[in-house]
């Protein structure tokens, strides 16, 4: 986002000064964001920010809870997805939870199209079984 935009809707906020607030604007974003509002031209920006948080990669013990709690909400964590099938997704997930449930959604539209029971290996190999390869072709070429 432009610094200008963020002063814009900084005065978008003020409208009715101090009165009354007729805007809240949430931010959320990586350490870019953080740096940005470091700029001396968002001064007035910062000094408006009433809250942060930071947070840090989440470890893959976190993650396998976040994605066992969303399996236990759709009904059948345990024979939805295989616990291997978990245990990658949580391990390649980098600490980021948008990259976790990306997989495991498109896994889960995988399964429910083909009416299968499980996520299991298979299945996973199935589905990223070509970019996998793709990877390993790439890396030994060079």
């Amino acid at each position: 986002m432009l610094p200008s935009v963020l002063g814009e809707l900084r005065l978008l906020c003020s409208t009715e000064l101090d009165s009354r607030q007729v805007l809240t604007v949430v931010l959320a974003g990586d350490s870019r964001l953080a740096e940005k509002l470091c700029l001396p031209e968002l001064l007035s920006v910062v000094t408006r920010i009433r809250t942060r948080l930071h947070t840090e990669p989440a470890c893959a013990e976190q993650l396998q809870g976040y994605l066992r709690h969303a399996l236990e909400q759709v009904g059948n964590p345990h024979l939805l997805m295989a616990d291997a099938v978990v245990g990658t997704l949580c391990e390649h997930a980098a600490g980021n939870l948008r990259v976790l449930m990306n997989p495991g959604h498109e896994l889960l539209a995988v399964a429910l199209e083909r009416k299968l029971d499980c996520i299991d290996e298979k299945l996973f190999f199935e589905v990223y079984g070509q970019n996998i390869e793709r990877c390993g072709r790439k890396v030994s070429a060079r």
